[in-house]
């Protein structure tokens, strides 16, 4: 019976506790850019106009030297099976 009473108890409680917390709205989330321009491309740039580029916002654009390797398998009707050697022997 002590039982039963602690369990409604808790239940009570709980369900307050979730009611209370619904009752203001979220937070409206400011948006970094409120407006942001498409980008106009110079004529010899034309070809970029309607790709995902007019609509971003490019930053930390300098040139990183990357180097390495991979082997991709299975694209059947692409690549070739001509490797050079050094690169063979790297994978290999």
């Amino acid at each position: 019976m002590r039982a039963k009473m602690c369990v409604k108890l808790l239940l009570a409680v709980s369900a307050l506790g979730f009611l209370s917390s619904c009752t203001e709205p979220p937070p409206k989330l400011t948006p970094r850019y409120p407006t942001l321009e498409p980008r106009v491309f110079a004529d010899d740039q034309k070809f970029l106009t309607d790709t995902i580029l007019q609509y971003t916002d490019l930053a930390e654009t300098q040139p990183s030297p990357v180097s390495g390797y991979g082997l991709v398998v299975h694209l059947h009707g692409t690549g070739g099976s001509r490797v050079p050697t050094p690169v063979r022997d790297f994978m290999i």
